[in-house]
């Protein structure tokens, strides 16, 4: 009895490893064939907002998908605040020793050196710039040792993805100091805008099992394709569900935008007279630039950016003016701040190409206007 008990159980145990290694097997398939697809997909049929755009007509299909596909290989992490993982580099996007875009930088700063950090989203990383040096950072550092300072000037690309004022302010806080900055210049305002209020106060991303489940196995492998098309579908099902909620009381819809605007207007202002104090304590000067976008100027728009305008920057135009409205509160603390809104107004061809983002000229423009405000304090420092 006991012997035949014995074989009764020897079969179960074969029964039940060869399921689990059955099960493994399958599921190793099925991810494959996801990463696989995914692959795939963002290869030969992968989404590039400027791809059939004019604003790189001299480019080809090739080269612009290039930019998109290098973009999308830089890889972040989460310390809590998103970083890039340092000493990445692609064809056309470089991120160095310390997480920052552009050639490496030393933690130490000798007294002939001015050092100049540039914080934002997007914009400011340069989504969509050929190269690292035709970013705003790239341009403005070209302007700048042009100019023959009798110092060494470095312009740092602190630009991250979907960064706003809260990010912004606990990057400075907790990095930038280290590498004691003589002048940080913030590229803002819509990301401030078209984030929500509850990460304006803090919420974090990562709040869901699902969540968590990409992010642990994104620290593993963060080559897996397939984990950052899932997070992305979850940030689309998120904000849809976030235009529905305003949406379902069409009476109430700009008096909640309305209210929602002036809140995230002040905590934009606050959080950047805090940096401007702080940049006094700490001994650097502090510029800001209240970014354009389509719309917000008195630009002719091309069809490409009145197609971007009516799509993706028309609802948030008169909102944005409340931010507009900050800029001369900044004067008796900040070094200087600037609205920038109507930088692009004569030019007639496309230069947003999705209502928001510049390529390499737009980035020109900017920089070149930048380089006019802070020229004069940089002067009066280094004499």
């Amino acid at each position: 009895m006991k012997k035949q008990i014995c074989k009764i159980k020897q079969v179960f145990e074969y029964t039940g490893k060869k399921q689990i290694i059955s099960y493994a097997i399958i599921a190793s398939i099925i991810i494959f064939g996801l990463e696989s697809g995914t692959r795939a997909y963002q290869y030969f049929g992968g989404t590039c907002t400027f791809l059939e755009s004019d604003v790189y007509s001299n480019l080809d299909n090739f080269q612009k998908k290039q930019i998109c596909d290098d973009a999308r290989m830089i890889k972040t992490i989460h310390t809590p605040l998103t970083e890039h993982v340092s000493n990445q580099h692609t064809s056309t996007f470089n991120i160095n020793n310390y997480g920052f875009r552009g050639p490496d930088i030393s933690l130490e700063k000798d007294e002939k050196t001015y050092r100049i950090f540039i914080v934002g989203s997007s914009t400011t990383r340069g989504a969509g710039s050929t190269n690292d040096s035709t970013t705003i950072a790239g341009f403005l550092q070209n302007y700048l040792e042009y100019e023959n300072l009798p110092i060494k000037i470095e312009v740092i690309n602190a630009g991250i993805n979907s960064y706003f004022s809260l990010w912004e302010t606990k990057l400075i806080e907790n990095k930038l100091l280290k590498f004691k900055p003589d002048m940080i210049i913030a590229y803002s305002g819509f990301a401030d805008l078209d984030t929500t209020l509850e990460y304006h106060h803090g919420k974090k991303y990562e709040i869901s099992l699902v969540d968590k489940v990409i992010e642990k196995t994104f620290e593993i492998n963060p080559e897996i394709q397939t984990l950052q098309v899932l997070r992305k579908i979850q940030a689309d099902f998120r904000k849809d569900i976030q235009i529905q909620e305003i949406n379902s009381n069409v009476n109430n819809q700009e008096y909640v935008k309305s209210i929602e605007t002036q809140e995230k207007v002040q905590l934009w202002k606050d959080r950047w007279i805090k940096n401007c104090e702080l940049g006094i304590k700490n001994n650097f000067d502090t510029v800001i630039f209240l970014q354009p976008i389509s719309g917000s100027g008195n630009k002719i728009l091309s069809e490409i950016e009145n197609t971007a305008y009516e799509k993706n920057t028309k609802q948030y135009v008169k909102e944005y003016e409340k931010f507009a409205s900050m800029i001369n509160d900044f004067d008796d603390i900040c070094s200087d701040a600037k609205d920038l809104r109507y930088i692009f107004d004569d030019y007639s061809h496309t230069i947003q190409y999705d209502g928001i983002h510049t390529v390499d000229e737009g980035n020109k423009i900017l920089a070149e206007e930048m380089y006019k405000v802070i020229l004069p304090i940089i002067k009066s420092k280094i004499n």
